[in-house]
């Protein structure tokens, strides 16, 4: 901007005018840089965090320590399961545990890993939600999903379901473990109904890859009883 255009009486204060807005002007791009400094430092430092840290990564999977204080005998077949899967491809295995409250569930995650992966106490609530437990080994990843109980009092679970369900629309599941006592000998009339919500709730599909595991193998019946399998 020119002020030599202006006046003679007020040239000597145009260009006192435009020194003084010269000079704010200079105070302000130094400002300016400042702040542009700063901003470049905090995304510095905020990078060096991710780097260092790895904030910004996805979580890695812990690796499967159980596996190497199961038996040999275990290991060696397992290891060979392992090396067949490997052969088709398959580099993971995604396992469904579902049952009624109290059929350990939560003790068989226990024992597929070979390790405390899930709190079992006496009179312990079910978990709150599904919860997925994951563990790596020799390049093969394996995920067990422990799940609520199917029953709430004399009625189901229909909230259980749905949570397993939505966590199920993005998690496809290779085997379903589903758990039951073997000392309840009884089908009840809420087994039935339970099977029926499974069904209604994750599809008939669910079914194809479905094993029935039975719990509480040691219990001892009361003496005198007798126990007669019901169709």
């Amino acid at each position: 901007m020119s002020f030599r255009a202006v006046q003679q009486g007020t040239v000597a204060e145009a260009e006192e005018y435009e020194e003084v807005e010269y000079e704010d002007d200079e105070e302000y791009d130094e400002e300016d840089d400042e702040e542009v400094d700063e901003d470049e430092e905090e995304e510095e430092d905020f990078d060096g965090q991710i780097e260092e840290g790895g904030a910004a990564s996805p979580a890695q999977t812990r690796a499967w320590g159980g596996i190497q204080n199961l038996p040999e005998p275990t290991q060696r077949s397992f290891l060979e399961l392992l090396q067949q899967l490997k052969k088709n491809n398959k580099r993971e295995l995604t396992v469904l545990l579902l049952g009624k409250s109290m059929m350990g569930k939560s003790s068989t995650a226990n024992s597929l890993f070979n390790e405390t992966v899930a709190q079992v106490t006496s009179f312990q609530q079910d978990t709150a939600r599904p919860q997925a437990i994951k563990r790596s080994a020799h390049g093969f990843e394996l995920t067990v999903i422990d799940t609520p109980g199917l029953l709430d009092s004399d009625c189901v679970n229909t909230s259980a379901l749905k949570s397993i369900a939505h966590m199920l629309s993005d998690t496809p599941v290779d085997v379903v473990l589903y758990l039951d006592r073997l000392d309840f000998y009884r089908v009840e009339r809420t087994d039935q109904e339970i099977m029926s919500a499974i069904t209604n709730t994750l599809g008939p599909k669910i079914w194809r890859n479905t094993i029935i595991g039975l719990s509480h193998g040691k219990a001892v019946a009361p003496r005198g009883s007798t126990q007669e399998i019901c169709d």
